[in-house]
């Protein structure tokens, strides 16, 4: 049974609605062939209208933000105060270091005792002399993470928060964003958009950032997205 597409009538424009009266019931396949092909044509028109709207609305709204500079680059869009990094700070001790710090507790106190049990005798201190040693090097490897790793990208996620960015996708895979992760790279009129394949827990999930124009000016998101563009050649249009 052929029947018309549940839409309201305010959304059908006039072209539309004189191209559904021109649908053949009971002619012959052929006349509905050339149907088809005129309403897939229609719809084609129709996406380039809106997305020609879309593109001279944010040209729009970017003209007129680059009459006001300061509000795209003002000081305290990148100023951070250590206090709200903490938030963010937990969430990475508590899926990045604290299972590695588990583990690696567990591993040592084993070692530990079976060192104290070799080393009865007390002849020989060069197995806890070993163990000492790693655990001082566990030590300075936490130490390491939080100033190099996690301090900027607590940064990087405060400043992406205040900015405003839209993402869709769950879990925390954005949290530790590497170069091959990122499959789309669009700079469009509002700024660039991002595509990212997350390689962590949901591997399944798509992500779709938008980073405005202002965020290019943070060095890690630039490094990030130079890397990307040298070693990619092809770019796609995010839909998302």
């Amino acid at each position: 049974m052929n029947t018309k597409p549940l839409t309201k009538l305010s959304e059908i424009s006039q072209g539309g609605t004189e191209l559904w009266e021109t649908f053949p019931i009971y002619e012959e396949d052929s006349l509905r062939e050339v149907f088809w092909q005129n309403y897939e044509t229609a719809i084609r028109d129709s996406q380039k209208k809106r997305q020609s709207h879309l593109v001279i609305k944010a040209s729009t709204y970017t003209s007129r933000r680059a009459l006001k500079p300061q509000m795209i680059a003002s000081p305290q869009l990148f100023t951070i105060d250590p206090n709200q990094r903490t938030p963010f700070l937990k969430k990475l001790w508590a899926y990045q270091v604290w299972p590695i710090a588990k583990a690696f507790t567990v591993a040592w106190l084993a070692m530990s005792i079976f060192f104290s049990v070799i080393n009865k005798d007390g002849n020989s201190y060069q197995l806890l002399s070993i163990s000492a040693m790693l655990l001082l090097f566990f030590i300075a490897g936490i130490a390491y993470h939080y100033w190099v790793i996690c301090r900027p990208l607590a940064d990087m996620q405060l400043i992406i928060d205040r900015l405003g960015i839209m993402r869709e996708g769950a879990g925390l895979d954005h949290l530790s964003i590497k170069y091959s992760e990122i499959a789309d790279v669009r700079k469009g009129p509002i700024g660039l958009q991002i595509c990212l394949k997350p390689r962590g827990r949901i591997q399944e999930d798509r992500e779709s950032i938008l980073l405005p124009g202002a965020l290019c000016n943070y060095r890690l998101v630039c490094e990030l997205l130079e890397h990307h563009l040298a070693h990619n050649n092809q770019y796609y249009h995010l839909t998302s």
